[in-house]
């Protein structure tokens, strides 16, 4: 936190085939709409680290 926002990280692993870009768009439109309306602070920056991909049987 930074006076009155929020910095997040987010460390994901994402399913082989699925486009990472619109996990990570999705994700942080959610997470700042959802966050934004719950706590009423500011998210300044949302940073998302693919730590890897995995085949799903």
């Amino acid at each position: 936190m930074n006076g009155n926002r929020i910095e997040l990280d987010f460390h994901v692993i994402v399913s082989y085939g699925v486009s990472i870009s619109a996990v990570a768009e999705n994700l942080v439109s959610n997470v700042q709409y959802k966050l934004e309306a719950f706590t009423g602070m500011e998210i300044e920056k949302i940073t998302i680290f693919v730590e890897g991909v995995r085949v799903i049987d």
